[in-house]
């Protein structure tokens, strides 16, 4: 993993330009932020999804059925330095005619001047709301 090349205002825009264009559901530019094969871990469940391919997979997913589920967010806290912006947020969704509030923890870590990649924390049923049919493909963490 290469270390950091940015201080951490960099690392702070760059998390937050990534948020953006998650959000907005573009994704080439989503893809833009992340180096090209990035890594993103899922705990507690100690899972990962590895490579550009499955990330990009993990997106279309998100834009088309985890975004327009959500009926809103609020970030509970927020810290950066020259490695990674963490942040701690709410998530309030409508599923199959419920309503749900999960937490969720993203560390959004840089190698060089790109994300490497997300280290996520929420309940297992929040993880699987993100990821879908993806869940089962996760392989366990090393």
């Amino acid at each position: 993993m290469e270390a950091s090349r940015l201080d951490p205002e960099q690392v702070r825009s760059l998390g937050r330009h990534h948020a953006e264009v998650e959000t907005a559901g573009q994704m080439e530019e989503t893809m833009a932020t992340l180096v090209e094969e990035p890594i993103y871990d899922f705990f507690p469940v100690g899972l990962r999804l590895q490579g550009a391919a499955a990330v990009r997979r993990y997106y279309q997913h998100l834009f088309d059925h985890f975004l327009p589920s959500v009926k809103g967010s609020e970030v509970m806290g927020e810290w950066v330095d020259e490695n990674a912006l963490v942040q701690e947020y709410v998530v309030h969704i409508h599923h199959e005619g419920q309503d749900e509030r999960h937490f969720l923890t993203g560390i959004l870590y840089v190698e060089g001047e790109k994300l490497g990649g997300e280290r996520i924390w929420g309940s297992e049923a929040a993880l699987r709301r993100l990821l879908g049919p993806l869940y089962n493909e996760l392989i366990a963490i090393p």
